[in-house]
């Protein structure tokens, strides 16, 4: 995983979301000093964090560990049609 990727991706996601670090601190139960150096790409952040900070922003980890992107998604419809789309993170 490269930190500044990681970094950059976060960073995009907050403000797409219009979370603060404040608000994401208190949705992961990361410190926002800790945060912070995520967000500067000077330290590298653990699995399970990145898991809680791709769950409080509403991206699947591995985008953030790839430092975004798009992703296909794909489900039925009410007539068991098949519904395609993606999402950029």
């Amino acid at each position: 995983m490269q930190t500044e990727e990681f970094a950059i991706c976060m960073k995009q996601n907050m403000e797409k979301k219009k979370i603060s670090l404040q608000n994401l601190s208190e949705l992961t139960g990361i410190s926002i000093s800790r945060l912070e150096e995520y967000e500067s790409g000077v330290f590298v952040a653990k699995s399970d964090e990145i898991i809680s900070i791709g769950k409080a922003l509403g991206v699947p980890p591995v985008i953030l560990m790839k430092g975004g992107g798009n992703v296909h998604f794909s489900s039925l419809d009410e007539d068991d049609r098949r519904i395609c789309d993606w999402e950029k993170y």
